[in-house]
């Protein structure tokens, strides 16, 4: 029988005996992808499916909410099926790190007390945002901006932090106060968290600050204080 290609909702076939059946189900399968919630116990631990089906009647991975419960012993994977892409919002409260993917393919870990909107394309799954926990961004991505003072060899500071940390987008924010460094060996600023690839300036009031994948290194030999911002993005 036809389905739509993605979620595999029945299609109405000509001249069909009770339409209606055939219409309320697809319209409650379009509700619960939308909103729908199923409850997965996850104790088994190890691949845990999502073919089997909900209280509801409706197969769990057609919900959009999966909910991971249970007690498994260490992380597991959950897979979902790669013939029908979608987004999922994963719900994991399992005590243990789930990672979301398909029988084949990349996938995305969300750890425990987080939940993650993630997306299977039909080949991996990604990331749709950073994993958040109570409505709360986690130091996951994003660290709330925790900062370090590096002060000049002669006058003023350099006001770091790095509030984005998320494997596939990083940011550096320096603000300079009356900065200067006399001497002729330059100093340092080491990030957080490394970039992957060398991040560039998305603002820089002294061209000669010089970035590398861990380290922003700062102007010596200034003939004049610096005020103002370095801003560095990447991933």
């Amino acid at each position: 029988m036809p389905t739509t290609p993605d979620l595999g909702i029945t299609h109405y076939t000509p001249n069909q005996a009770n339409p209606d059946v055939t219409g309320n189900a697809g319209m409650d399968g379009l509700d619960l992808a939308i909103s729908g919630t199923a409850v997965i116990d996850c104790t088994a631990g190890g691949s845990m499916a999502t073919t089997a089906t909900n209280a509801d009647g409706y197969v769990n991975w057609l919900h959009g909410r999966l909910k991971l419960t249970g007690t498994p012993g260490a992380g597991f994977n959950l897979i979902v099926p790669l013939a029908n892409p979608k987004f999922y919002v994963i719900d994991n409260q399992s005590g243990q790190t789930a990672t979301v993917k398909g029988a084949t393919g990349t996938g995305i870990a969300v750890a425990t007390g987080n939940i993650q909107i993630v997306y299977c394309d039909g080949t991996n799954v990604i990331a749709i945002n950073l994993p958040s926990s109570s409505g709360t961004t986690t130091t996951t991505g994003l660290t709330g901006g925790a900062q370090s003072t590096l002060s000049g060899t002669t006058t003023g500071s350099a006001v770091s932090s790095q509030p984005f940390q998320a494997p596939t987008y990083k940011k550096v924010i320096v603000f300079f106060s009356a900065y200067e460094n006399t001497t002729g060996t330059p100093q340092t600023i080491t990030f957080p968290v490394a970039f992957a690839q060398t991040p560039v300036f998305t603002a820089n009031s002294d061209p000669a600050c010089t970035v590398s994948t861990t380290t922003l290194t700062l102007p010596a030999s200034m003939g004049a204080t610096m005020t103002g911002w370095v801003i560095l993005e990447g991933y």
